[in-house]
């Protein structure tokens, strides 16, 4: 299957001009081999979509799965029309009427994974995706990461590298047979989450406790406290101070700052109370730490 694969594909299955990209890149298996396999992936990629982007299709043939990296959009499929923004796992299989298109005020970029064999259709049964062909998944950060590292697989082409991302594309897909999301779908809630998480990401040097997270973020601190336990697994202070230790970690090793700079860098005054800190993240203190390290050099 040559580069011009994917652009074949949009134009034979889609009714009028096929949506623009500004930015893309994709991966090809050979398309006999994949029609031989239980499983077999056609072709996947990226795709950084222009303020038209629009793609109408009646009658795809193949099954295909799409994650939303940035910005928004819409997808309509089964007379159902659904928002897409990041964290949205979308998927179809073949011959179901689809629509996607792009908010102009804010793109969307997405990876997508198209695939066909005997077993992809009871592989996508037992997924939601199959009733609910999109959802926000529960762990938006662990999808990217791995429809990231597809994207690597794909591009890299080693010797068993369809193979590797069957087994990836099995795990996403099986992942949502019973996400609570998708069968309750709760999109504030998980909005609410992202951009709390998204806050902290950002600005954890200046943040000193969950109060303040939620004094910034405008909600009730109790209720961020269940949105970090119900997505993250953790309490917003511990994901705070996991920020906090993990940069002055990277600080400790990549500069010449002393602790007391170090710890005032990420935002705590009481170099004492950095070491301990750093200590119960580390098993070791500050100093110990960087000495390692400049040891094993």
């Amino acid at each position: 299957m040559r580069n011009s694969a994917n652009s074949t594909i949009k134009k034979e299955y889609t009714e009028g001009v096929p949506g623009h990209v500004i930015h893309a890149r994709y991966f090809y298996f050979d398309t006999e081999s994949a029609k031989g396999n239980s499983l077999g992936i056609l072709c996947g990629g990226y795709e950084k979509c222009a303020m038209d982007f629009e793609l109408n299709r009646k009658n795809f043939p193949f099954y295909t799965v799409e994650f939303t990296v940035r910005g928004k959009g819409s997808f309509a499929c089964h007379g159902k029309t659904y928002p897409l923004r990041y964290g949205t796992l979308t998927g179809y299989g073949p011959k179901a009427p689809h629509h996607f298109k792009t908010d102009p005020a804010d793109p969307m970029e997405h990876i997508f994974i198209i695939f066909m064999g005997q077993d992809a259709g009871k592989l996508f049964e037992k997924s939601i995706l199959h009733s609910v062909p999109s959802i926000l998944v529960s762990n938006p950060d662990l999808t990217l990461s791995i429809m990231e590292h597809i994207l690597k697989i794909g591009f890299d082409k080693s010797a068993r590298a369809e193979e590797i991302i069957c087994n990836y594309l099995r795990a996403i897909l099986l992942e949502q047979t019973d996400s609570p999301l998708a069968v309750n779908p709760n999109r504030l809630s998980l909005e609410n989450f992202q951009r709390c998480k998204n806050y902290l990401d950002h600005h954890f040097e200046t943040i000193h406790s969950s109060s303040q997270l939620a004094e910034e973020c405008s909600l009730n601190i109790r209720y961020i406290a269940r949105l970090f336990k119900r997505y993250k697994q953790m309490r917003p202070h511990k994901y705070l101070i996991q920020l906090k230790m993990n940069k002055a970690a990277n600080l400790l090793l990549t500069t010449t700052l002393s602790i007391k700079q170090v710890a005032q860098m990420i935002g705590l005054e009481d170099p004492y109370h950095f070491s301990r800190l750093f200590k119960k993240s580390f098993k070791k203190a500050p100093s110990q730490y960087r000495q390692s390290f400049i040891k094993s050099r």
